[in-house]
């Protein structure tokens, strides 16, 4: 776009709140409306800074008030989760659509209830917003505000009439969401509201149960005080037959004591409870306050002269499996005197949500399997909190750790009794699927976290995998590589059940696995035993929210290359396509997925049922076995159904209708279509679909399978309809001005890049296309074909369009640069053969185009038979299969050539290469299975060249349609320890997925090694932050803070950290360059200069300057100064100090003066991190706490 930098500038201004500088910006002709790259208008900008004047300045200028960002956005919901009032004052006066939700369902009154932006609230329902709206999980503002304890926002929506007791989907309550956050405040209020003080979940929880459950020890107090039911048990828990003094269970009374709820206990012991039974998972109430770690209540038991013998393991006693005892006692103690609102309270929240599963689990086999995960979180959490309350090298972080390690060797002790006791052991291995999910967690455990547990736990967990083996007499198959338990593992990734059970759990996850492209949903992990899910990024289907022809693309992109990996649906509906909430793209599912030499065999009774509900004839009926024909058919009318969806959202509502009433319009359509999925286009143009449209589905669904449009053709064709879109989103000036200009004279037209006529373009590709002997046939079918049209311009004696010469010199300018990229590769036989297929697909779009341009022009026509393109491509194809086949039977090259075929067999849907293949005996070189994120060459454009440094060169770049940096990494690979390591590297960062992390997308390790990675379109965090409220630029910190944390939490050390390698994309902050930390330690890197880790003095640690390889330690040093650079703009030190002057200020235990910018607070936090003994720092969960609450109180 020709203003670019004006719109940005624009943004920024607005952002800033300098009304004149918005006024300027507006003066030059900056449309007020326009995007940036991150898809923020100037209104939502102002909007979130609070910046009133310059809203009223861009509203007075018709600014759109409704405009949403990807994520559904608009300027009120940034304003009110901001709690800007007078911000959102301005918005309603223009009428903002106050009933608009984000992705998520969120409206703006839930926004302002969730953060306690109590006086937005109250403003958001003068002007009328519905008060009982509800997200699609069921929560309401008043639940979000109860869940959140904000009690005066709360009492703001009940006294406008909020429903009190409209419960989620999963049956919670607002009274149910207080309590179980301990929000005593909030559930006083709520029941003086009457609120139902005894609704039971679908399970028979109650908020006096949840309570307990999770220790809120005001809440207990309050709900029983409003007489509710201790004799209510949940449906996990059977009623006892015991005779109990006034109906107190032993159940509510020992989950009281179990979860340290005083004022529950207080409450029981008044009502006579008989301390001394047991439930029926054997509890004692003294052995269940002893075991998590209630002092007070312990104590107030022992006053009470229970009998100590309820701490001894009896016979049918479950015994104790807690851990973390001791250090969530101290966190609550820690977190009462300091107060809700602070980092030790919020650490002390996130402990114990992370631990939410592990203690709901009643299984005890299931949590020893666990104990390595549990056990290295708590280690990490220890340290977060003595880090928090800066008692690190103290006597206290002896004895902290020494508390755990006890708890460890107790629980170890319990197990060793257990294994000793058939009987218990027995009923606690459970069923024989109970028995299979013991043994793979428990390998899985050892696997993946074993090197955290103590001689003791690996003996009795082996023991107790020996003893299930023993008795089971079932073997336990190789944990996939795949197997996942949880979701938390990763950012942005949710879960998705396999109901179709575990058979074909296993068949979906092992292809998954080897799925990588930007369009097919990005697989993590699944978990095949119990109850099967598979773990996915985010991601919501087309159908609840609108698709546009851009997110169709993205998936007809994953659709192909599905195909070309010879994979195929049973049963593709609108279900599996998506759009990624990270990328923002359109995405495939990768669920159903069959090889296609498979599909004929091997039908399960699932997969049966997937194929009922698929949209195709063929496939419904048993016709015809799963084809990439009948996902095409199946895919055209998935793409039907969308469109009338998308027709019902863009239907205006009449004057009587309300927002709600028109989304439960568009609802019943939705529903209809996941119900009742279209089978069959109708016989005529519906009124909704554009001819262009139409024709692209008539193609696709057409009766006879060999007479469909085949993939490429349906991605070029979709592809026009995007370019069809964008026009049309495009101003009608720009349109005129474009078509209105003229070209006199052709053969004077110079394609400025090249600084060559048309003419000339063309001999030079002539010439290319006979130097290269590979495609040479395909190439100069092209050629051809560019050289007649070029003739039929020349001859034509009115003046030509402009626009008509601009678009044959794009197509003529793409031919001779792919051709001039070809030349000077100098690709290798075996190379250019597998790139045969790459090289196809834009010869293929290539042929395309000019077909387009000749149907689109009167001056133009295709009589002339080098316009018959199609065969001469399709013998060309054909020929290379050929080729390709010979050189897999006698191939001539080495490493390079096993990986190459190795991916072209894998993209062919062929069987991995295997060791009876000549290939794989090549040289004597063994072909190991090419790992899911290998990306060759040919396959990656190289763009602008970006930097150079020590460590290679950065280049933009391409990779199937997603804009991409390249790092051309410099390192001998062949050097056998040199190759392994840059493998382990590439293993390591593949396997990351968060969205504070700059995405691997993957690599290239043989031949040139490279590496290929998300491109961050906002610049460095110091350059983007200028000018932003200080709330906000903590706000990029916390994102920085959150992505080290996952890299140290993986085992992983970044080693380069400073402003620079703190990029903004998406208007949120990610970690870059972290992939070159083992390269950085090889010792053939420079060890001088200002580039890369080496050089960057200002910010390493003072340990690493004397020679130490960088550790969690020094990377917390690191971020440390990226902190004081980021809040300073400046570097650590100064601009202008030379290097030897920061060593040795180093070297003398300084670090930089505190500044202005600094409060105390905050440069307290900065000298923790940065001080000299790396012991003493604080890890990085501690700094992501800290970081927090400034980002949320400064």
């Amino acid at each position: 776009m020709e203003n670019a930098e004006e719109m940005q500038t624009l943004v920024e201004a607005a952002r800033s709140g300098s009304v004149q500088s918005v006024k300027q910006a507006l003066e030059f002709g900056d449309d007020v409306n326009t995007l940036s790259s991150d898809h923020w208008t100037a209104l939502m900008a102002a909007s979130e800074e609070g910046h009133a004047d310059v809203v009223e300045l861009l509203l007075a200028n018709k600014a759109s008030v409704d405009t949403q960002r990807p994520n559904g956005d608009t300027a009120l919901y940034i304003a009110c989760y901001y709690g800007q009032v007078g911000v959102v004052r301005a918005l309603l006066a223009s009428g903002a659509a106050i009933e608009l939700a984000d992705d998520r369902g969120f409206t703006a009154l839930m926004s302002a209830s969730q953060e306690g932006h109590t006086d937005v609230v109250e403003l958001l329902l003068a002007n009328k917003a519905s008060v009982d709206t509800q997200r699609p999980n069921g929560a309401t503002a008043l639940y979000i505000a109860c869940q959140y304890g904000e009690v005066r926002a709360v009492r703001a929506l009940l006294a406008s009439g909020a429903a009190i007791e409209l419960a989620t989907n999963r049956g919670f309550t607002s009274l149910m969401a207080a309590s179980e956050k301990g929000h005593t405040d909030v559930v006083e209020l709520l029941l003086a509201n009457k609120a139902s003080v005894d609704t039971q979940r679908p399970n028979g929880a109650t908020a006096l149960y949840i309570a307990c459950q999770y220790g809120e020890v005001g809440a207990v107090r309050a709900l029983l005080a409003s007489g509710a039911a201790i004799e209510l048990a949940t449906t996990k828990v059977l009623p006892h037959s015991w005779q109990l003094r006034k109906m107190v269970t032993p159940t509510w009374w020992n989950y009281s004591c179990q979860y340290g709820q005083m004022g529950a206990v207080r409450a029981l012991l008044t009502s006579g409870a008989v301390i001394e039974l047991a439930d029926d998972r054997g509890f004692t109430s003294l052995m269940a306050a002893s075991l998590n770690g209630h002092t007070d209540v312990v104590e107030l038991l022992l006053a009470t002269k229970t009998s100590l013998v309820d701490w001894t393991l009896e016979k049918d006693s479950q015994g104790t499996v807690a851990l973390g005892r001791h250090l969530n006692e101290k966190m609550k103690e820690a977190s009462k005197t300091a107060g809700d609102h602070t980092a030790i309270a919020g650490c002390w929240r996130d402990v114990k949500e992370q631990l939410v599963a592990y203690e709901g689990e009643s299984r005890l086999l299931i949590k020893l399997a666990d104990t390595a995960r549990v056990v290295g979180f708590l280690k990490r959490a220890t340290n977060t909190a003595l880090g928090i309350l800066n008692l690190l090298g103290s006597p206290d972080e002896i004895s902290w750790h020494q508390a755990l390690d006890r708890e460890r060797e107790d629980r170890v002790a319990f197990f060793e009794a257990l294994l000793v006791d058939d009987e218990r052991m027995v009923r606690e291995m459970g069923n024989e699927q109970q028995q299979l999910e013991v043994l793979t967690r428990l390998k899985h455990g050892l696997e993946r976290y074993g090197d955290v547990l103590n001689p003791g736990e690996l003996d009795v967990m082996s023991a107790v995998f020996d003893a299930v083996v023993r008795y089971a007499e079932v073997v336990a198959a190789v944990v996939p590589q795949w197997f996942a338990i949880s979701e938390t593992e990763w950012s942005r990734a949710e879960t998705s059940p396999v109901d179709e059970g575990e058979e074909v759990c296993v068949r979906d996850a092992s292809v998954l696995a080897l799925l990588n492209h930007p369009n097919v949903r990005k697989f993590y992990g699944a978990c095949h035993v119990a109850k099967p899910f598979v773990i996915h990024e985010e991601s919501y289907t087309l159908d609840s929210r609108g698709a546009t022809w851009s997110y169709l693309l993205g998936c007809a992109h994953g659709l192909a290359y599905v195909h070309e990996q010879g994979l195929v649906h049973r049963g593709l509906s609108v279900n599996h396509l998506l759009r990624s909430y990270t990328s923002k793209k359109g995405v495939l599912s990768g669920m159903g997925l069959v090889r296609r030499q498979d599909a004929d065999h091997d039908l399960t009774e699932a997969d049966s049922v997937r194929e009922r509900k698929s949209r195709s004839p063929e496939i419904s009926d048993h016709a015809n076995d799963p084809s990439v024909s009948s996902d095409i058919l199946a895919f055209g009318l998935a793409i039907f159904d969308l469109l009338a969806i998308n027709h019902e959202i863009g239907v205006a509502a009449s004057p009587d209708e309300s927002y709600k009433d028109k989304w439960e319009r568009v609802d019943v359509v939705r529903e209809r279509v996941r119900q009742q999925p279209t089978k069959q286009l109708p016989d005529t143009q519906t009124d909704y679909v554009k001819e262009a449209e139409w024709n692209l589905l008539l193609g696709m669904c057409a009766a006879d399978p060999a007479a469909r449009t085949s993939m490429e053709d349906v991605v070029y064709q979709v592809g026009v309809l995007v370019q069809q879109e964008c026009v049309g989103h495009s101003s009608i000036t720009e349109t005129q001005d474009t078509s209105s200009a003229t070209v006199e004279d052709v053969s004077l037209y110079e394609i400025q890049s090249l600084r060559m006529t048309l003419r000339e373009t063309l001999d030079e590709a002539d010439q290319l296309c006979s130097k290269l002997e590979t495609f040479c046939d395909v190439n100069r079918a092209v050629c051809a074909r560019l050289v007649d049209v070029y003739e039929q311009l020349e001859s034509t004696r009115t003046s030509l369009s402009a626009s008509l010469v601009e678009s044959f010199s794009l197509i003529l300018m793409h031919f001779y640069e792919m051709l001039d990229k070809s030349y000077f590769g100098e690709d290798s036989i075996v190379a250019s053969t597998c790139a045969a297929h790459t090289v196809f697909g834009k010869i293929y779009t290539m042929h395309h185009d000019i077909d387009r341009l000749i149907f689109n022009s009167s001056d133009l026509e295709s009589t002339s038979g080098v316009h018959h393109w199609r065969p001469i491509l399709e013998q060309a194809r054909q020929r290379q299969l050929k080729a390709m086949k010979t050189i897999q039977e006698n191939p001539s090259s080495a490493l390079e050539a096993v990986s190459l075929l190795q991916f072209s067999a894998r993209e062919s849907g062929i069987s991995s290469l295997g060791s009876t293949t000549p290939l794989a005996q090549l040289g004597g070189i063994s072909a190991e299975m090419l790992p899911q994120w290998f990306i060759p060459a040919h396959h990656v454009e190289l763009g602008g060249h970006i930097a150079s440094g020590a460590f290679g060169a950065v280049y933009r770049g391409e990779w199937l349609g997603t804009d991409v940096v390249v790092k051309q990494v410099l390192t001998d690979q062949d050097n056998k320890e040199n190759r392994a390591q840059f493998r382990q590297e590439i293993d390591l960062w593949f396997s990351l997925n968060h969205e504070h992390l700059i995405k691997l997308y993957g690599a290239c390790h043989e031949g040139q090694p490279f590496f290929v990675c998300e491109r961050a379109s906002q610049g460095t965090i110091v350059s983007y932050v200028t000018g932003l409220a200080r709330r906000t630029t903590w706000r990029f910190l916390r994102d920085a803070a959150e992505g080290l944390q996952h890299l140290h939490d993986h085992g992983i050390v970044h080693g380069d950290l400073k402003g620079n390698n703190i990029l903004v994309s998406d208007d949120i902050a990610k970690l870059a360059d972290f992939g070159l930390s083992i390269i950085a330690s090889r010792k053939e890197v420079p060890s001088s200069g200002d580039e890369g880790a080496l050089g960057a003095f200002r910010w390493k640690a003072p340990e690493c300057l004397m020679g130490s390889r960088p550790t969690f330690a020094s990377d917390i040093y690191s971020f440390g100064m990226c902190i004081i650079e980021v809040l300073t703009g400046k570097f650590p030190w100064g601009n202008s100090i030379p290097n030897e002057a920061v060593i040795r200020n180093v070297m003398k235990k300084l670090i930089p003066a505190r500044t202005d910018d600094f409060s105390v607070a905050e440069w307290d936090l900065v000298t923790r991190m940065c001080s000299f003994d790396p012991e003493l720092r604080i890890n990085a969960g501690a700094v992501v706490n800290c970081v927090d609450y400034f980002a949320n109180n400064v």
